[in-house]
C-alpha cells in the first residue's frame, strides 16, 4: 500500500518542486515575447544593443529608466531600462497595413534585472506583432525583422 502511494505521490512532488523552482517572471509573460539572458548589467546591455541597432539602420528614439520612474512613484525596483527604437521602412509598412499597430511602434526592447539578479533582454517578436494586428501581407519584412532582431540581440549579449 505504501509503495502504491509513493508511486502516485512522487511524480506530484517532483512536479511541484519543478514548478516552485521555475522562474515566476518567465511563466507570467505573455506569448510572443523573446527573452534572452545577458552577462552584462542593464545599462551595458542596452548600450551594446543600441550601438548595433544604429549600425543596422535603426533610430534610437529614447531610452527610459524605469527604475527612476518607480522611485518617483515611491517604489524600489531592480534596474530596468526600456529602449525605444524605430526602423522607418519596417514601421511605415506596418502602419500602412494597420494603423492600430502604432500602439506597438516604435519597437520597445526591455533590459531588466530579474528577482534572481540575472539581466534579461526582452522584446516582442515581430511575427507575434504581425499576428496581433492581422498583418499578413508582409511576410518577408516580418521574417527579415525577426531575424535581424534575433541576430543583433544575440550579438549584444555575447560575452
Amino acid at each position: 500500500m505504501w509503495a502504491m502511494r509513493a508511486r502516485v505521490a512522487l511524480p506530484a512532488l517532483v512536479l511541484l518542486t519543478v514548478l516552485a523552482l521555475a522562474p515566476r517572471e518567465a511563466a507570467a509573460l505573455p506569448p510572443g515575447l523573446v527573452t534572452k539572458s545577458s552577462p552584462y548589467d542593464v545599462a551595458q546591455t542596452l548600450d551594446r544593443l543600441a550601438d548595433l541597432l544604429k549600425k543596422n539602420g535603426f533610430n534610437i528614439e529614447t531610452r527610459i529608466d524605469l527604475r527612476a520612474i518607480a522611485k518617483v512613484g515611491g517604489e524600489t525596483i531592480a534596474p530596468a531600462q526600456l529602449l525605444v527604437v524605430s526602423n522607418p521602412t519596417f514601421d511605415a509598412g506596418f502602419m500602412k497595413s494597420q494603423r492600430a499597430v502604432g500602439l506597438e511602434l516604435p519597437l520597445r526592447i526591455l533590459a531588466y534585472e530579474d528577482t534572481g539578479g540575472h539581466v534579461r533582454l526582452t522584446y516582442l517578436d515581430p511575427d507575434q506583432l504581425a499576428q496581433n494586428y492581422n498583418i499578413n501581407n508582409q511576410p518577408v519584412a516580418v521574417q527579415h525583422m525577426a531575424q535581424l532582431l534575433d541576430q543583433l540581440t544575440d550579438e549584444a549579449i555575447k560575452p
